[in-house]
């Protein structure tokens, strides 16, 4: 029985630390259905929002994509010439954040050199150096689209993306740009034994990392290791079983009731700040397996949602936090009755978005295809002092229906909010969000 316990322990420290590698490899596998290819240097382009359904998870409905996916050890260094305008992130295996597109020294645009575990090659002297702890990465950057705008000019600007082998910058190949239009892109992770499966099939992606390294000698004694058949026999399978329930729940828990010192953004506000896995060069333990990175990955990327973090800094990044209680300290029920207010404070009119998710597989709401994103941008009908009334409800109060979100009976949820600008409102300390209120 002890060695059974010993088994079951083991196996659930690693769910959650594999699971944002289970959801790479998720994403890597759609990546790849969608037509990209690790080997040829290319990028998929979501030019048209996909719709708001639990089949089709995203990050919003008014936000468009560019990806792509690079296996440095079969390719070498990558160079990567981005043009002025382009905002993202390069991520590892493992979700870390690796450099960040279109701010601080890229904020004109730049060029990138991609450098897999172990390599030190010389970058150009006015190219960014990228160093991975594992030999496969992404890239991406997003969006965002007024009502009634085209995607064809981001679809222009990730035309001008140039991906080619550094070896081979002399006579660099084109890039190809693969535009998704209406497939649809499904990247759900398996959370039963089969997650374990897909992480042993994987677990070979070269990696460098310490804690990568700690939970590979973790993880050999389940029969996982590179390199090696994974055979579990019946007891070890009912282990696996039990762990991966044990595990998506304390993954759901970890991410939607953290119980993390400093989570709240202001102490007299329901309103919670995302953690993130650190950086690769972060010391171990703040990257591993505590409890920042599976809040942070489970709430923003979840099963397939993107939204890239950036540093804050005033009119370079975005900023956003999430509520998942009202303001009495109570868990959002889809039964009942918000509202919601959206303050400007004086002229300043700031550039956001508000939705709502499914608190346990991190979609979006499945609304009956109604919006569950208003913003700034939207139709919105606003107070006569500037504020706008949103109303969380299965029904609109009488005249409210543009500002209404359905919600679904009997379904919990939880709500993020997004600010595009000027990030001076949350810097300087002299804006709050209310809290989300529960009404008759």
């Amino acid at each position: 029985m002890r060695s059974h316990d010993l088994d079951f322990q083991r196996a659930v420290q690693a769910y959650l630390w594999a699971a944002p590698r289970v959801n790479a490899i998720a994403f890597w596998r759609a990546l790849l259905d969608a037509g990209l290819s690790p080997l040829e240097p290319s990028l998929l382009v979501f030019d048209r929002p996909l719709p708001a359904a639990p089949a089709d998870p995203n990050g919003g409905t008014r936000m468009i994509y560019a990806f792509t996916m690079l296996d440095l050890a079969e390719t070498g260094p990558i160079v990567a010439e981005i043009p002025a305008g382009f905002l993202g992130n390069f991520w590892d295996f493992q979700h870390r954040g690796l450099e960040e597109i279109g701010v601080g020294p890229s904020a004109q645009g730049g060029t990138f050199v991609l450098l897999p575990p172990g390599q030190d090659e010389a970058a150009p002297p006015d190219a960014i150096a990228v160093r991975s702890h594992t030999s496969r990465i992404f890239g991406g950057g997003r969006c965002i689209l007024k009502p009634g705008d085209s995607p064809e000019p981001f679809i222009d600007l990730v035309a001008g993306i140039k991906l080619y082998p550094l070896a081979r910058a002399n006579h660099p190949p084109p890039t190809r740009v693969v535009l998704n239009r209406d497939r649809p892109f499904v990247q759900s992770w398996p959370q039963n034994i089969h997650f374990f499966y897909d992480l042993a099939a994987d677990l070979a992606v070269e990696s460098d990392a310490v804690e990568d390294k700690t939970m590979h000698a973790m993880l050999a004694p389940l029969g996982i290791a590179p390199g090696r058949p994974f055979m579990p026999d019946e007891r070890m399978r009912r282990v696996l079983c039990d762990a991966a329930a044990s595990g998506a729940a304390m993954l759901a828990t970890t991410g939607f009731a953290a119980r993390l010192h400093g989570r709240q953004v202001w102490s007299d506000r329901q309103w919670e700040r995302t953690f993130f896995p650190g950086t690769p060069e972060a010391e171990v333990g703040s990257a591993g397996n505590d409890e920042r990175g599976p809040q942070g990955w489970y709430q923003v990327v979840g099963d397939g949602r993107y939204v890239f973090a950036s540093t804050l800094k005033a009119g370079q990044a975005q900023w956003y936090s999430s509520a998942f209680h009202d303001q009495e300290g109570s868990v959002f029920d889809g039964s009942h009755s918000y509202r919601f207010k959206v303050r400007t404070r004086g002229r300043v009119q700031p550039s956001w978005s508000m939705t709502l998710y499914d608190d346990r597989s991190g979609n979006m709401i499945d609304a009956d295809r109604r919006r569950v994103d208003p913003s700034a941008r939207s139709s919105l009908l606003a107070n006569d002092d500037g504020s706008v009334d949103l109303w969380l409800s299965p029904r609109p109060p009488a005249g409210t229906e543009n500002n209404w979100i359905r919600t679904v009976p009997g379904q919990a949820f939880y709500a993020t909010f997004r600010l595009y600008g000027p990030l001076d409102l949350v810097l300087d300390g002299s804006w709050k969000l209310d809290d989300i209120e529960r009404v008759a």
